[in-house]
């Protein structure tokens, strides 16, 4: 009887297995360890807090690069997921984006010593606003193969400080494994994103999104001059097409990239000299859609904070008559939003 429950287990597994395949689901990758797990697991947000757009939304670290739903899913064990291969002894940046309508903090820790604990000397990482990234080196006496658990801690900017253990009041908590190789990174895939490729003020914040640990980073503007930061801030002197470039290099080698047209727009209202800031936000207040005439923008809520004008919509103007009367001629209009 026993052989025959085996058995039988045995096959329902298999069938499981091609099914999945079979609907699309994807490859089925089995880990044969997973790391130390924590004494605590954090729990999940209030269900009447989840409407806000809180939450870790996309985790990038050396070849690993998730992305997930958000605070809806509580906290999420990914550490027996595809891991992060890093090389002992070298030097990593981790890229963690949150909601974008709402700022947070967020903190990381890694278990470095493998004994369950988050450690004060284990944070790795802490940040606020939407895109959260810092950089760690992997210690170099840590034994090939060890699988360390990564923990993500994310909340509300104006909640208290979230912990490796903690509850979040709106937000979550991920983990995540990271397996130590003695291979060195290969080559860099350089890759960087930016807010908008069109502005009225000049002034606009690139962040590399390179993949494989990029040791340096060599920016060409467009307008003669460069940066070799990261994650720079650069005000173009006048208006004009400027392409961007980006060079990465690590010990493996180096990649180039350019893809981005910036566009910087000369017939924006002029500037004021002062600007509002948004202090605190929280239960979705703040402007969601502005409309007048052909002009129909959607700022984002609160949680953007004060926005200059939008560059799409500059130029836009007002008719000097009213637009003609339809419904005198019989006819009726319906306008589509």
């Amino acid at each position: 009887m026993t052989d025959y429950v085996t058995r039988a287990w045995w096959v329902r597994s298999a069938v499981l297995v091609v099914l999945i395949g079979w609907l699309g689901v994807g490859p089925i990758q089995l880990w044969a360890q997973c790391p130390v797990a924590p004494g605590y697991r954090p729990g999940n947000a209030l269900a009447n807090a989840l409407g806000f757009d809180f939450g870790i939304y996309r985790v990038q670290l050396a070849d690993l690069d998730t992305v997930t739903a958000g605070a809806p899913e509580g906290y999420r064990d990914n550490s027996c997921r595809r891991p992060a291969h890093l090389t002992r002894g070298t030097t990593y940046t981790v890229r963690v984006t949150t909601g974008t309508q709402v700022a947070e903090q967020l903190l990381a820790w890694l278990d470095s010593n493998q004994n369950g604990t988050f450690e004060t000397s284990e944070q790795i990482l802490t940040s606020t606003g939407h895109v959260h990234t810092a950089t760690f080196t992997v210690p170099a006496t840590l034994p090939v193969g060890a699988r360390l658990r990564l923990r993500l801690a994310a909340d509300y900017l104006n909640s208290p400080v979230p912990g490796p253990c903690t509850t979040p009041q709106y937000s979550q908590s991920e983990d995540y494994q990271v397996q130590v190789t003695d291979t060195p990174s290969p080559a860099p895939q350089a890759a960087f994103t930016v807010a908008d490729t069109i502005s009225c003020t000049g002034v606009l914040a690139f962040q590399d999104a390179s993949r494989n640990a990029p040791t340096s980073w060599r920016w060409r503007f467009g307008d003669g001059t460069g940066s070799s930061e990261a994650t720079p801030t650069h005000a173009y002197g006048g208006p004009g097409a400027y392409q961007v470039s980006l060079r990465v290099c690590n010990a493996r080698g180096c990649d180039s990239l350019t893809n981005r047209t910036i566009t910087v727009r000369g017939d924006g209202p002029k500037p004021i000299a002062c600007h509002p800031s948004t202090l605190a936000y929280c239960c979705e207040f703040g402007l969601a859609r502005v409309q007048l005439a052909d002009l129909d923008h959607r700022p984002g809520g609160g949680g953007a904070g004060c926005q200059l004008p939008p560059p799409r919509h500059a130029t836009r103007r007002l008719a000097r008559h009213p637009a003609p009367d339809h419904r005198q001629r019989g006819t009726r209009r319906t306008r589509v939003r």
